[in-house]
This record gives structure tokens, C-alpha cells and sequence, in this order.
């Protein structure tokens, strides 16, 4: 996860700084990283050394090892069983369910259906509940509304 909003950010401080020289990309990732992701970066590198490999193999390197492999079926199941926490606004709840539905590989339609239907039936039983199962035509823009 903080690989991805790294990389967001990395990317968009190359747009932003006008910077598409993949030498100076590398140069900057490398200065940019913690010590410790530096050492790791250079021991996924063994036996070349980071300031030689190519940009876009290094982001490769660090996206392979950091990225975990998780089956599709364990990230549904992650999200069909949520529900929402006793201190979790309702806006953080569709913060969660939406995190946790980005991983289940649906298309863009089932997405938002599947959202609407998770953050409904993970609620708690209350006001906010009791409103969503009486209306009729629920989509997913009035369940962020609430």
C-alpha cells in the first residue's frame, strides 16, 4: 500500500518538476528512499548495484517484492464479511469497503453494486439503515451522500 502511494506521489513530482530523463528519475528515486528501503532495493539488485539498473527496473523490483500476492477469493471474502466498526463514521466505512473492493478484481458496474450492497448490509441496525431499506432504488451516489 505505501509503495502505491509512493509511486503516485513519485510520478507526480516527476510531471509536476517536468522531469522525463529516466537517468534523473533514478537518481531521485534512489535519493528519495528510507535507508532501509535503499538496502532492500540494492540487495533485490545483487549482484548489479541500483545506480546501474534502469528506472523502470527498479520500480519493478520494488513493486514484485512489496506487492502482496493475495488470492482473489480472500480479498472477497475480506470484503464480504466487513462490517462497519462501532467508531467508524459512515464516511470512513465507505472509505474502508472501498479499499477492501478494490482488490476483488470486479468490473466497473459490479463494483459499485457490490459497494452500495456492502456498505448497506455492513452497517449497524439504525436510522441510517432503517432509511437505505426503504428506498427502493439505492445507487451508489446516495449512499456516499450519507
Amino acid at each position: 500500500m505505501y509503495l502505491l502511494v509512493f509511486k503516485v506521489k513519485l510520478q507526480q513530482w516527476f510531471v509536476a518538476n517536468l522531469i522525463s530523463d529516466h537517468d534523473v528519475k533514478r537518481a531521485i528515486l534512489i535519493s528519495s528512499l528510507s535507508d532501509e528501503t535503499y538496502i532492500l532495493l540494492r540487495n533485490l539488485c545483487v549482484p548489479k548495484e541500483p545506480d546501474t539498473e534502469k528506472f523502470e527496473e527498479l520500480m519493478h523490483k520494488l513493486n514484485i517484492h512489496c506487492a502482496p500476492v493475495q488470492s482473489l477469493f480472500t480479498a472477497r471474502e475480506k470484503l464480504y464479511h466487513a462490517a462497519q466498526n462501532n467508531t467508524e463514521s459512515v464516511g470512513e466505512w465507505a472509505a474502508r469497503v472501498r479499499s477492501l473492493a478494490n482488490q476483488c478484481s470486479f468490473s466497473q458496474e459490479m463494483l459499485e453494486t457490490v459497494i452500495r450492497d456492502i456498505l448497506v448490509v455492513g452497517m449497524p441496525d439504525g436510522k441510517i439503515k432503517d432509511r437505505q431499506n426503504f428506498l427502493d432504488c439505492l445507487n451508489l451516489l446516495k449512499v456516499k451522500k450519507l
